[in-house]
């Protein structure tokens, strides 16, 4: 290590030797020393051996440029600058000491990272906008309310928008999952090729709209075993052997009919009221249509009366309506008559 002030002083022949070696020396080893040298020049060269920095006079030889800093235990060094630049269209390369390139930085700001994965666009930190490789991708899309896009041969197959909302072959997606058209959800069970797909065709068991807007739940065989046709009926098939329309008892209900009336158990009732001896309206909690519709009752005689079970239900004298049926409890002897228990039925 030396440093030397460059300047060859006139002198005797040994002098003149020495001086040269020295100014040769500090040449040679970049004019290395704890301390800079005494005398400077623009673009002259140190290395600072207490830091171990190599470093470069600036064009105004008013201080240093630091360029790398040297572990010279590792023999390893470090670039120290805040710019690394290349000057032609091959952009900028990073090798392993094997001459390996491990990642590229092209013209166009693409980051190529060989056999792992390609960065596009800007990159602060490992925050990026695209993740690809060949022409499958993951990208986030910032312009308009943002999004995220899986694409897949170069095509994209599924997106979650700025509200949340999945689309899978959809990119307009509409609720929290939606499927594209001529596509279907296909749910695994356990046991081998046992499946369940939602989807609008027919072909296995499913869960279909047909083409007659019905939604459908179908078998295996393609056969509907259950549906709400257009008009929204439903319809199933429980040993009818086609599907047909399902009525539905619309309202019931199981009360007593004497002294104070109580309603034992009910479905659309919403209460009942005495209108004399044997004499009954029942009222729907939610009317129905209208009037039109079937009824059938039934009741029990008092186990205290020690009679026979001989009074029956019949609609007579007042008329129903969309909201209401009225009921009588007749004897043998068509005479009005409370009971214990009626039961009423409403079929719409």
């Amino acid at each position: 290590m030396s440093q030397h002030d460059f300047s060859i002083a006139n002198q005797g022949f040994p002098a003149f030797r020495s001086d040269l070696n020295d100014g040769l020396q500090a040449l040679a080893s970049n004019s290395a020393g704890s301390s800079e040298p005494t005398t400077t020049y623009a673009y002259q060269f140190w290395y600072d051996t207490a830091n171990d920095l190599l470093k470069m006079r600036n064009g105004d030889d008013d201080a240093w440029i630091t360029l790398a800093a040297f572990d010279q235990a590792t023999d390893e060094w470090e670039v120290r600058s805040a710019v690394i630049q290349a000057v032609d269209a091959g952009g900028v390369e990073i090798k392993t000491d094997d001459g390996t390139t491990r990642i590229d930085v092209a013209d166009d700001g693409t980051v190529t990272i060989p056999g792992n994965f390609v960065v596009q666009g800007t990159v602060t930190g490992i925050d990026t906008d695209k993740i690809s490789e060949g022409n499958s991708s993951v990208e986030v899309v910032d312009s308009g309310s943002g999004r995220i896009e899986f694409t897949t041969d170069g095509s994209e197959r599924m997106r979650v928008d700025s509200s949340g909302n999945v689309g899978v072959a959809q990119s307009n997606p509409l609720q929290k999952l939606h499927i594209g058209a001529g596509n279907r959800l296909r749910i695994d069970r356990p046991a081998g090729d046992r499946f369940v797909d939602i989807f609008n065709d027919n072909n296995g068991p499913q869960i279909r709209f047909s083409s007659g807007d019905n939604m459908e739940i179908g078998t295996h065989s393609g056969q509907p075993v259950a549906k709400f046709n257009d008009g929204g009926d439903f319809e199933f098939d429980s040993g009818y052997g086609s599907a047909a329309t399902a009525y539905g008892c619309r309202a019931w209900v199981n009360f007593d009919g004497t002294g104070g009336i109580s309603i034992r158990e009910s479905g659309n009732v919403s209460s009942i009221t005495d209108n004399g001896t044997g004499r009954y309206t029942v009222n729907f909690a939610t009317s129905l249509p209208d009037s039109n519709f079937s009824w059938g009752g039934n009741c029990k005689e008092n186990t205290t009366s020690g009679g026979r079970s001989d009074r029956f239900l019949v609609g007579v004298r007042d008329p129903s309506s969309s909201g209401s049926l009225k009921v009588t409890v007749l004897n043998a002897s068509f005479g009005e008559a409370d009971v214990e228990e009626v039961y009423a039925q409403v079929f719409r």
